[in-house]
């Protein structure tokens, strides 16, 4: 009887220790999977950014070629436009120049006399 108690004691003996041996791989198995997984993370949170950052770049450089395309409008919408008031005042310039020389020819006076034409 006292063989068959050590016996016992002795096999609980190896399977605590047993369990104890394969509590201690689980928990480094645990740790290195940890470790994996916030590698894993870190990669995925580095491509992320990488991505997010590129598509940042994209979208200002597009937004950047926008807004020149548009001050280039501006720009050459002013130009029409100057372009046009100097046509005005080229044409205004003539229809002075004629109707002066009209009233001369009606009045005897140049237009200077009269206070049209400075």
């Amino acid at each position: 009887e006292t063989e068959a108690r050590l016996r016992l004691v002795h096999q609980a003996e190896l399977a605590k220790t047993v369990a104890s041996a394969q509590l201690e791989v689980a928990t480094r198995a645990g740790a290195e999977v940890e470790q994996a997984v916030e590698v894993a993370v870190n990669v995925t949170r580095e491509e992320l950014t990488k991505e997010a950052n590129a598509k940042q770049e994209e979208l200002i450089a597009k937004h950047k070629a926008q807004l020149s395309k548009l001050i280039a409008g501006i720009s050459d919408s002013d130009a029409a436009h100057a372009a046009r008031h100097k046509a005005l005042e080229d044409r205004l310039r003539q229809a002075n120049a004629a109707l002066a020389m009209g009233l001369d020819g009606l009045t005897g006076q140049t237009p200077a006399h009269m206070g049209l034409v400075s």
